[in-house]
């Protein structure tokens, strides 16, 4: 499975595709997940989204969950398991294709490094788990289910070590892509 996710990245990682994706990724950034947010009645300027914490304690999520309000809790719901699963979909295809862009100009084709964008996916994939914990979380309150909270916070820091490192790759297959175009020339 990750062969071919990671061949068709490679089929696929054209400058006018990674564009596009860039395009919908900045979207999702600038107008969807914003949006989102607003929706919940300002609840999540106040509190703070639980997705956007890194590593929180598992009274502090609880908290969260409580401040958000019914209202809140139902929107959050609602909003986890429809564009907040969409959007790592879109970020993981985006930064695995801007990593196979630039790693396939800068380093040997068929070389382990090319396999590197598929930690964008591993973003992804620990992103949905966390949607699905958040969701139960708010689901599932008043009762305060603490294996769930933390499980859910472990998937909150894979999320965001996977993502991290998707953008560091971005920028690093940049920049070897930049230092093997002039050493070309």
């Amino acid at each position: 499975m990750t062969n071919k996710l990671s061949n068709w990245l490679t089929r696929n990682a054209k400058g006018w595709l990674v564009l596009l994706m860039l395009a919908v990724f900045f979207l999702f950034n600038l107008v969807i997940m914003p949006s989102g947010q607003k929706w919940l009645g300002g609840t999540t300027d106040e509190v703070g989204s639980i997705d956007l914490t890194f590593g929180a304690p598992a009274e502090l999520l609880f908290e969260k969950v409580a401040a958000y309000g019914e209202h809140g809790r139902a929107v959050y719901r609602i909003f986890a398991l429809t564009a907040d699963l969409a959007y790592p979909i879109v970020y993981s295809i985006f930064f695995g294709l801007a990593i196979t862009y630039f790693f396939r100009r800068a380093f040997p084709t068929g070389s382990w490094y090319q396999r590197l964008n598929l930690v964008p996916f591993a973003a992804a994939f620990f992103d949905i788990l966390e949607n699905l914990g958040i969701a139960c979380l708010l689901s599932t309150y008043p009762q305060q289910i603490t294996w769930l909270a933390y499980l859910t916070i472990v998937m909150n820091v894979f999320k965001w070590i996977f993502a991290g490192g998707s953008v560091v790759l971005v920028f690093v297959g940049m920049a070897a892509a930049l230092v093997t175009s002039r050493k070309k020339k």
